[in-house]
């Protein structure tokens, strides 16, 4: 029970620095930045439908970073393998919103991200967002879900992570940082590793 609650602390105050340092720093939106994961957290009422929805807008938000660097940077082969993934996770979300007569909520994601003129922040917005949806997917797959639904939401963490690994190895390249063999696996650590990093940067 001890642990449970020191986890639930944790991924707490991850969210709470990661809207401090990042949201509204890294890209400007044309509106307040609340949106799929970070609606997510802040819904203490959580209806099947409500996870989809917000599981669904932040693939579709993921969608509009990667057309969002196309756009302006071009065909970056580290968007284009993201961009894949978040098409899949789409059209598998709208599966399930189908299969229970669900109304598929409209695509409004582009409101929220507008491309910044350097690759770096694109980058580091990536990151924060990705840390956010993993945090949100986890929460989602502690609940009592159908087969159908828990399956689509793993596949979802498991590319979120993924993407995670790729954007922070293309940061830590950028930076000139190697760390090769020394990723850990774990969101928290990650999450503080990336903080101590940005203000690094904030200093120099």
């Amino acid at each position: 029970m001890i642990l449970r609650k020191l986890a639930e602390l944790c991924i707490g105050l991850v969210i709470m620095f990661s809207l401090i340092i990042f949201s509204g720093t890294a890209v400007k939106a044309s509106e307040p930045v609340l949106y799929g994961a970070e609606n997510a957290v802040e819904d203490k009422e959580l209806t099947l439908e409500d996870i989809l929805r917000y599981s669904l807008e932040s693939q579709y938000l993921k969608r509009s970073i990667d057309n969002g660097i196309f756009n302006s940077f071009g065909k970056v082969k580290l968007y284009q393998e993201m961009e894949r993934y978040s098409g899949t996770g789409i059209s598998e979300l709208e599966i399930l919103f189908l299969k229970r007569g669900y109304k598929i909520p409209e695509d409004k994601s582009s409101k929220y991200f507008k491309a910044a003129t350097d690759f770096k922040t694109n980058l580091e917005y990536s990151y924060n967002n990705e840390i956010k949806n993993i945090i949100m997917y986890e929460m989602f797959l502690k609940q009592d879900l159908p087969d159908d639904v828990r399956v689509v939401l793993e596949a979802l963490r498991l590319r979120g992570n993924q993407d995670l690994k790729a954007i922070e190895a293309s940061l830590d390249e950028i930076n000139g940082i190697n760390m090769e063999n020394t990723v850990d696996d774990n969101i928290i650590t990650r999450f503080f590793n990336w903080l101590g990093r940005s203000f690094d940067d904030m200093i120099h």
